[in-house]
């Protein structure tokens, strides 16, 4: 720093610290009720040792027999006088008496917490290729609910990883390598170009029945006056599937959207399938 544009910084900061520790010597030296015995590095350049070394030696100094070592002394060690117990009688001052404890062990089961996103993708010790593969899912769908353009797959993986989502090195690079690939489908490589207005996994609210009713589309993106909802998926086909989408088109046209497009995403096949309006 001394060669740099921070050169008075530097300076000043140096100045403060030799400051800082003649303070604390004077507290050092001023402290001492009987005896005060110091011990200093010869040949301690810029130091304390240093600057005491140099001030003894305009007064006095008594070589000792080992020339490697110098010693100063004034007056005379006085001795520490024996304690003396005193009664008293205030009860704050009475002297503690140890009192025997028994102690014992008792093993107990600690149940295991967990403070991150992880616990919701932890299966059990019996993990087959099914299960496997809906945890595969799992993932996909929150890693793809995180996800407003293709630029954020890095941000969103990271933030996975960050939160022990992955049970392993390999099941990262796989999502990783599957998201990817399922990024660059014709269709999805529009949506994810940063043009739409996005809705990620936004609730709507509507009464059925006089009772409040909740439905939460993966995703809804408008431009143009276009509407488009889409809805991820990580396993089989299933005519449920299509419904599901057809219900969320018809509440976004009772809430008087119009010139709405529905859609199907099959991530692990990267298939699209088209939803057409049911009738209201």
């Amino acid at each position: 720093m001394k060669e740099s544009v921070y050169l008075d910084s530097y300076l000043t900061e140096r100045l403060q610290l030799w400051v800082d520790n003649l303070n604390l010597l004077y507290v050092a030296f001023t402290r001492a009720c009987k005896n005060l015995i110091v011990w200093g590095k010869e040949k301690s350049s810029g130091t304390v040792s240093e600057l005491l070394q140099s001030a003894l030696e305009l007064i006095d100094k008594e070589q000792s027999e080992d020339a490697s070592e110098r010693v100063y002394r004034y007056g005379t060690l006085c001795p520490s006088e024996p304690y003396v117990a005193h009664e008293s009688t205030n009860r704050l001052n009475f002297s503690a008496t140890p009192i025997p404890i028994h102690m014992e062990h008792f093993s107990t089961e600690i149940e295991f917490k967990q403070s991150n996103r992880s616990a919701d993708f932890i299966q059990g010790d019996e993990e087959n290729k099914e299960t496997e593969y809906i945890r595969q899912g799992q993932v996909l769908h929150y890693l793809f609910s995180s996800i407003r353009v293709a630029d954020d797959l890095p941000d969103a993986m990271e933030k996975l990883r960050f939160e022990g989502v992955f049970s392993s090195t390999e099941q990262e690079e796989q999502i990783k390598k599957l998201a990817a690939w399922a990024l660059k489908h014709p269709k999805a490589k529009s949506w994810y170009d940063g043009s739409w207005e996005l809705y990620n996994e936004c609730s709507i609210i509507y009464r059925e029945a006089d009772e409040l009713q909740v439905r939460r589309p993966d995703r809804v993106m408008m431009k143009d006056g276009k509407v488009v909802v889409v809805d991820f998926k990580f396993g089989k086909k299933h005519p449920e599937h299509h419904r599901q989408v057809e219900e969320y088109m018809q509440l976004l046209s009772s809430m008087g959207y119009r010139n709405i497009s529905g859609y199907l995403w099959y991530v692990f096949a990267n298939e699209m399938d088209e939803v057409s309006a049911g009738k209201e």
